[in-house]
């Protein structure tokens, strides 16, 4: 559990750079266009190779040749308003002397840019940010969607963590225009841990869309069962109510 919220944190401590790139325009989104745009090297390979100022060096997951190594993972496109955008996703891998690693609480430093389709047959970058923060394990990012909550768009992360048999698993919403973490919800599985079934607690989060007259609301329900010492084992079904403020952060409500 420690080492779970050791990483938590890290989820959350983004190092996030100025957003000097918006307004770039960009040819295309392939790897040609977009390496030299966002990290002024060309690709290699399929990576872009690049080295991090001193600041970067404690964010930016640099390698032990001391150059990042970063590569583009997802390309995302959906409509906002009739206007056709693209979420960007880029990692950078930590490699060693025997090649990328790829321990249990190893992540990549995500890199987010968003763009959007203009009449010119371009695309221009409305938001980038380097060294967004670590995310995911096992060396890998997490799984990515795109849920639209009223009128709003959002970088979902899927994604989970085991340690001695215990798995914690998390959807966070990132609002994709201001990007803040708007909302987190949860999963806890400890039944590779627990010999007894009977003192199992496996439950999970799931969200809905409530949004009715300008108002953004997500109703998430916590399903499954909980043991506590005293209880015993049982069933628990409740549903929180969330409403988005100016902020772009879902604050919890009474029903």
């Amino acid at each position: 559990m420690k080492a779970i919220a050791i990483l938590s944190i890290l989820i959350l401590a983004s190092s996030c750079q100025p957003n000097k790139h918006s307004g770039i325009i960009l040819p295309s989104l392939e790897k040609q266009s977009l390496y030299p745009a966002f990290f002024n090297v060309e690709a290699h390979n399929g990576w872009c190779i690049w080295k991090p100022t001193p600041a970067e060096k404690d964010s930016s997951n640099f390698s032990t040749d001391g150059f990042c190594h970063t590569r583009l993972d997802t390309i995302m496109s959906y409509a906002d308003s009739g206007t056709n955008k693209a979420v960007i996703i880029f990692g950078t891998y930590k490699f060693d002397k025997d090649g990328l690693t790829d321990c249990h609480a190893c992540s990549p430093v995500v890199s987010i840019a968003v763009a959007r389709w203009n009449d010119k047959g371009t695309w221009q970058v409305l938001k980038f940010i380097r060294n967004f923060g670590l995310h995911g394990s096992w060396g890998q990012q997490p799984r990515y969607s795109i849920a639209n909550l009223g009128r709003n768009y959002f970088l979902v992360e899927d994604w989970g963590y085991t340690a001695q048999g215990q798995t914690e698993s998390w959807k966070i919403f990132w609002h994709l225009t201001s990007f803040v973490e708007s909302l987190k919800i949860n999963g806890y599985d400890d039944s590779g841990w627990q010999a007894n079934e009977k003192m199992v607690t496996s439950w999970n989060d799931s969200i809905s869309d409530a949004s009715a007259n300008g108002t953004t609301k997500v109703l998430v329900r916590k399903k499954g069962i909980v043991y506590e010492e005293r209880k015993g084992q049982y069933s628990v079904d409740s549903t929180r109510v969330y409403i988005l403020n100016d902020s772009n952060v879902f604050r919890q409500v009474q029903k």
